[in-house]
């Protein structure tokens, strides 16, 4: 979120929304904090509009959305003190996600807030005569961005194409992060493995936020097992770079142990696209789900079991172990072998020349298995 000194400079705003890009707008029913909305955003082709009520944008009642959110006393710490407008914002942006999504949004917690001041601004106009972003003929690869992005990876892509479009100010930031460039150059060898490790990292942002919103599928998650196994050898490489830039990654960097171990134990080699599928969990993983596996595989080959030990039991050698819809299993016993029934077999149904009757092993047996596949 940010706010500018001027909240009706139009031009200023106009430039932003141009350098963002959004694929979607959101603003107030009607006029908000007596601010009527410009007429210019309703001129641009490029995003999609959308309304909140005008009450949603009071301070009071997106500050009370935020600090339920984040579970905080106050929105101080994020910075928001003497930011009003950024504040009802990013309340009105909360409210319009809980309207919207119906589901949790627990992995919302934190409010990030930029300034504009720390970027050189670059209006539509400029943005479009130095062809940073697009080209004459609206493709990016014959901009500026398309000339030098040479990244491996989806984050690196966003990565470059954002400092191109907020361009530093401050010298020793610059400085700093031309430092880690030239570092970098200088040793191609060096430069080349890091480059062939990073080719192999899939998008690690956009997997992690489909699995907040629960919309991973199986190989996201292998997807992501894969780039975590990567992340140790990245690290490593980054030990023989000493710029202060590089030196600042490697001492934050987080090479998601946990995540990779955890993917490990539980994820098959080969996942299905489809989580409906199953065979998604490898077995050790989760002793209930080898035991229900193991129930739906092998049910035939217990009830043949259960048979040859009921009739070497009671020694009813024509004693049979059935299934039908209706009755659900049963152990079956002609007239002649009645006399020889145990005491724990439990009558279920009389027919002309047999009986029918269960065990409470037998009853619990067929719970499992009608319930197996489903669970």
């Amino acid at each position: 979120a940010t706010q500018f000194e001027n909240s009706t400079d139009y031009g200023r705003i106009k430039d932003e929304l141009s350098r963002i890009a959004p694929k979607e707008l959101l603003i107030p029913e009607g006029t908000a904090n007596n601010h009527p909305t410009p007429d210019f955003l309703f001129q641009e082709a490029s995003y999609l509009i959308n309304y909140c009520p005008a009450w949603v944008y009071e301070y009071t009642y997106a500050t009370q959305l935020l600090l339920k959110q984040f579970q905080t006393k106050s929105v101080d710490p994020f910075g928001c003190k003497e930011l009003p407008l950024a504040t009802t914002a990013a309340g009105s942006i909360l409210y319009y996600l809980n309207e919207t999504q119906k589901s949790s949004l627990s992995h919302i917690n934190s409010l990030r807030l930029y300034n504009s001041h720390n970027y050189m601004i670059l209006d539509a106009t400029t943005l479009r005569n130095l062809e940073i972003s697009q080209g004459p003929d609206g493709r990016k690869e014959s901009s500026l961005l398309g000339v030098i992005e040479k990244t491996l990876t989806a984050m690196g892509a966003r990565k470059i194409k954002n400092w191109l479009l907020q361009p530093l100010l401050d010298a020793d930031l610059i400085e700093e992060r031309l430092n880690s460039v030239e570092e970098l150059k200088n040793d191609f060898i060096k430069l080349q493995t890091l480059r062939n490790h990073l080719k192999e990292i899939t998008d690690i942002e956009r997997i992690l936020s489909r699995i907040v919103l629960n919309t991973a599928n199986p190989r996201d998650l292998s997807s992501l097992r894969k780039s975590c196994s990567i992340l140790p050898g990245i690290k490593g490489l980054l030990a023989d770079y000493c710029s202060p830039g590089l030196t600042k990654t490697r001492n934050t960097w987080d090479n998601l142990d946990d995540i990779r171990d955890l993917l490990e134990k539980a994820i098959v080699e080969e996942p299905p696209l489809s989580a409906k599928e199953g065979g998604i969990i490898k077995k050790g993983y989760s002793q209930k789900l080898d035991e229900l596996r193991e129930i739906t595989s092998h049910g035939k080959d217990w009830i043949i079991e259960l048979e040859q030990s009921e009739r070497d039991r009671t020694g009813i050698n024509n004693l049979r172990v059935s299934y039908n819809k209706v009755f659900g299993y049963f152990i079956e016993v002609t007239k002649k072998g009645l006399n020889r029934i145990p005491g724990d077999y439990i009558r279920k149904q009389t027919l002309v020349g047999a009986e029918r009757f269960v065990t409470p092993e037998l009853k619990e047996y067929e719970e499992k298995i009608i319930t197996a596949e489903e669970e």
